[in-house]
């Protein structure tokens, strides 16, 4: 019974703390699109930056 009720609590800690929804922000989302564009335009130290 007590695993049981650890699983469930670490079941519910999971779902709340999942890393899609500490990212899913606009800011995450400039900061992705930036990465992105700089990579294919391999750009490198300060033009990067």
């Amino acid at each position: 019974m007590k695993g049981m009720i650890m699983s469930a609590l670490a079941g519910v800690l999971l779902a709340t703390l999942s890393p899609a929804d500490a990212w899913a922000n606009p800011q995450h989302e400039r900061m992705k699109r930036c990465n992105q564009e700089a990579r294919e335009q391999s750009l490198k130290g300060d033009a990067r930056k």
